[in-house]
């Protein structure tokens, strides 16, 4: 009987932690997906954007074209999560602005490839918001199950740090 009485609760300790580990793995690995999503929707963003100049000739809006560039470039290497960045804030304005100059050549109105890159620019914008909020979602349920009862007790003993989404990096704070 005694045996029984330091085995239930051991028992039950083992259990909860076996159960709390799964968990965080799945929340793990769902983070990990979502961060691969997000980048590879920043890249097909990177991409459209790319398009959309060739479309452009040189001559339409050179320095418009160049901030553009740049403009990109930052908002790729900084990654950020936030939406309003300064970097994607920069990006927005200075795609708006290359839009405007382009509209004002009659000969863009027509262009198939033209109008076709500016949907496929929106279309990727679309889909990077999309990834951008399930990196947040996926980061959100990580951090909670870190955080929440048992998880709170356990977590950190099984090698599990509790990140934010606004992190740079996913594979310093996740166990191997």
């Amino acid at each position: 009987m005694g045996l029984f009485m330091v085995l239930g609760p051991v028992g039950f300790i083992l259990l909860a932690l076996a159960m709390v580990y799964i968990g965080l793995v799945a929340r793990q690995r769902e983070c990990g997906r979502a961060e691969a999503a997000y980048r590879d929707q920043l890249q097909l963003r990177a991409n459209a954007i790319d398009i959309l100049l060739q479309t452009i000739s040189a001559g339409t809006a050179t320095t418009a074209r160049a901030a553009v560039e740049t403009a990109s470039e930052q908002a790729v290497q900084a990654a950020s999560p936030d939406r309003f960045s300064f970097e994607e804030g920069q990006l927005a304005s200075a795609i708006e602005h290359l839009v405007e100059l382009a509209s004002a050549d009659p000969a863009l109105h027509s262009d198939v490839g033209y109008m076709s890159a500016r949907r496929e620019l929106l279309i990727a914008d679309a889909r990077l918001t999309t990834a951008r909020r399930s990196r947040r979602r996926a980061y959100a349920e990580y951090e909670c199950a870190c955080d929440a009862f048992p998880g709170v007790l356990f977590a950190s003993m099984l090698g599990f740090k509790p990140i934010s989404y606004d992190q740079p990096s996913l594979a310093s704070h996740l166990p191997q």
